[in-house]
């Protein structure tokens, strides 16, 4: 029976299968995991977030799910986002599942995860044997591949813990600002990444996007640079704002870097609301709590909890055009959009968003970059 069961799943679910052993990468977790949950036959990995609507949905199926198989499945969620936000979720719901947090999305890339969200189940080897929404996996579904490998011993290998890159670095040098402390060094391998743990927020990048960062310009209005920079940030600060200031200060004294600021013409599109934006009121939703933070892949962008100005300053940085928000609405909500090809965003905000937009050539503000 365990052989036909096999043989049935494997054919009907074959284009789930990638014959390959999947490691989950994390860097912070709430709820630990003990050895004995790392060994169940089977893992079941939500990729989740706070500002997700279908996800939140979906946690009710899936915690009556773990009850029923506790002893043979462990559940995890795993999300990008900082961990005081996720143990805020978790207090608010009353929720007591693992929540693993992999900032640099090194197991996003991992499972090319595009949307969310998205689960996987996971057999003994870290292979996948089914994928899809979290909701779509039924009872029987779940008994059935518990019948097949439930009383096998699952491969400690396939999680992996690992202090993210940049808070285990022993190469930290210390500025000292407005009795605060930045830890910085230059690194040439860094990507362009910013979060936020606690109250400790690190930054990594390029100059470019270190200055479109710290400066809040666009970085489509920053002009390339005749020489190139890497740098790790981090410190303990009690807001973003402070965090970005002192950044300023150690640039300017230690780099000497000069900013000039000059003016270009570009076609640029005026946004204004519509006469009736209680669209926006009645079609998209504020879930959670948020900062204006967001997940983009090479065709589409979440943006959660933004004002439409935090979202066009964001929409700045990503696409080839320049918006100007000269509307009056303050709230915020959580959006979705597709910037890839850049038309069909156009089309989101006039036809979908109900927004005008008016094309004009203006003159704009550019940064030059220099050193002395």
């Amino acid at each position: 029976m365990k052989t036909f069961l096999a043989i049935f799943l494997n054919i009907s679910l074959l284009l789930h299968l990638n014959g390959q052993e999947n490691k989950i990468y994390y860097n912070n977790i709430i709820n630990e995991l003990s050895l004995t949950e790392q060994e169940k036959p089977l893992i079941f990995l939500d990729f989740w977030a706070t500002w997700c609507a279908p996800c939140i949905s979906s946690m009710p199926h899936t915690i009556e799910l773990q009850k029923q198989f506790n002893n043979k499945v462990t559940f995890v969620y795993l999300s990008n986002e900082p961990s005081y936000k996720i143990q805020k979720f978790l207090e608010k719901k009353n929720y007591h599942f693992h929540a693993l947090i992999d900032n640099e999305r090194k197991t996003e890339d991992a499972f090319k995860v595009q949307s969310i969200p998205n689960s996987f189940l996971l057999n003994p080897e870290g292979e996948i044997i089914w994928q899809g929404k979290p909701t779509e996996i039924s009872l029987s579904l779940l008994q059935r591949f518990v019948k097949i490998y439930g009383n096998d011993k699952g491969n400690l290998h396939r999680f992996e813990y690992k202090k993210n890159e940049i808070e285990k670095t022993e190469k930290w040098n210390e500025f000292s600002c407005s009795k605060t402390n930045l830890f910085f060094y230059e690194d040439p391998q860094v990507e362009n990444i910013f979060y936020q743990s606690g109250d400790e927020f690190f930054l990594s990048g390029n100059l470019k996007y270190i200055i479109s960062f710290s400066y809040d310009y666009p970085l489509n209005h920053i002009e390339d640079l005749s020489f190139q920079k890497h740098f790790r940030f981090k410190a303990k600060v009690k807001d973003l704002e402070l965090f970005k200031k002192i950044i300023r200060k150690y640039l300017k004294k230690k780099h000497s870097y000069q900013i000039h600021k000059k003016e270009t013409e570009q076609e640029v599109y005026f946004i204004t609301d519509n006469n009736d934006m209680e669209f926006l009121d009645s079609h998209i939703y504020n879930y959670e709590r948020g900062d204006a933070q967001y997940i983009q892949n090479d065709i589409s962008i979440k943006i959660d909890n933004a004002t439409p100005l935090q979202v066009f300053l964001i929409l700045n940085n990503i696409t080839p055009f320049t918006f100007i928000y000269k509307g009056k609405n303050k709230k915020k909500y959580d959006w979705n959009f597709i910037y890839s090809p850049p038309e069909v965003l156009l089309q989101q905000l006039k036809e979908e968003l109900n927004f005008n937009l008016e094309k004009k050539k203006r003159k704009v503000a550019v940064y030059e970059i220099t050193s002395e």
